[in-house]
């Protein structure tokens, strides 16, 4: 307890010296500072662990990553030539590859949690370094899928850290918590990107990736909540790729029916007209009623005309 009170002091300090010095207005200077100090963390963390104070090893690598996030937000400001969000997508990847190895070298689970979810956000951060919704939402989406991954990972890693009780090695629980959230926010992330005023097919893709992902998902935490997302997904998905691709398949066919999406039909159309002839041009058109009224009638009279001629061959004299 004395160490990590001891090193959140001296924390405060240097991020007191840093930033509010007034004197100190070199930002070279001042990133060089804030390295000297992250080693410093680093190095006491790494000490402490191998004489198994494990607690303070894990508040001193707390406040380390807390000066390594410093570091990479100064290179992002020192690196004109990339945008921000590329500079810091690297320093990213650099920073949480190492303290990974560092992580399971020396078995400090605040390494390891902090390289995972560092690892995992770098996809969507460079993302946010390409112009346009269609590369942030693929960024956003890449991120999913390497939190999946990440996931899926984590069972192997888990018997580096073995606890002191007899439940056997460790299940880094809070890993896996951590990468579900971050998980859902690169989900929703990706639909807000992609969703409003984007093309079809492109936020069909998204939808779709973003589907296979929430699939990939539901072997670990909340297998229900996204199965309910990898539906909703799959369903928006083919709802607006069949947008999408209607127009191409119906380009060039000509709608011959007489009747259309929101008509009545006309008694005029093919449908009720009466097939038997066709009206010439110039000539009036008759309705199927008033030619099937003509029938009857006609009918009608021959069958008075058979009945009174039958009539009047049976009342002769000769019978004939």
């Amino acid at each position: 307890m004395i160490a990590t009170a001891g090193a959140a002091l001296f924390a405060v300090a240097a991020i007191v010296f840093a930033f509010f010095n007034p004197d100190l207005t070199d930002r070279t200077l001042r990133s060089i500072v804030i390295a000297v100090v992250t080693l410093v963390f680093l190095a006491g963390a790494w000490a402490l662990a191998r004489r198994r104070l494990q607690f303070s090893a894990e508040a001193v690598g707390g406040l380390g990553l807390v000066f390594l996030g410093l570091d990479v937000h100064s290179l992002s400001q020192h690196a004109t030539a990339l945008h921000p969000w590329a500079s810091a997508a690297l320093g990213t990847a650099v920073v949480g590859t190492v303290m990974l190895f560092a992580a399971l070298r020396a078995r400090i689970r605040i390494w390891l949690w902090a390289a995972l979810l560092g690892l995992a956000a770098v996809p969507g951060m460079l993302g946010l370094a390409v112009p346009g919704g269609f590369a942030t939402a693929l960024g956003f989406a890449l991120s999913a899928f390497a939190a999946t991954g990440l996931c899926a990972w984590t069972p192997r890693l888990s018997a580096r850290f073995a606890e002191k009780s007899d439940a056997g090695p460790a299940r880094l629980r809070a890993e896996v918590v951590t990468l579900t959230a971050l998980q859902l926010l690169a989900t929703a992330s990706a639909v807000g990107a992609v969703l409003p005023g984007g093309e079809a097919l492109p936020s069909a893709l998204i939808l779709a990736l973003l589907a296979g992902n929430a699939v990939l998902a539901a072997r670990h935490l909340l297998p229900r909540t996204w199965a309910v997302i990898a539906g909703v997904l799959t369903v928006a998905a083919g709802a607006i790729a069949a947008r999408a691709v209607a127009p191409v398949f119906g380009r060039g066919s000509k709608d011959t029916s007489p009747w259309r999406a929101g008509e009545p039909p006309s008694p005029s159309s093919s449908v009720l007209s009466c097939p038997s002839r066709r009206a010439r041009p110039g000539a009036p058109r008759r309705r199927c009623s008033d030619r099937a009224r003509g029938r009857q009638r006609a009918f009608a009279h021959d069958r008075s005309v058979h009945r009174r001629r039958a009539h009047e061959h049976a009342h002769r004299p000769d019978g004939r």
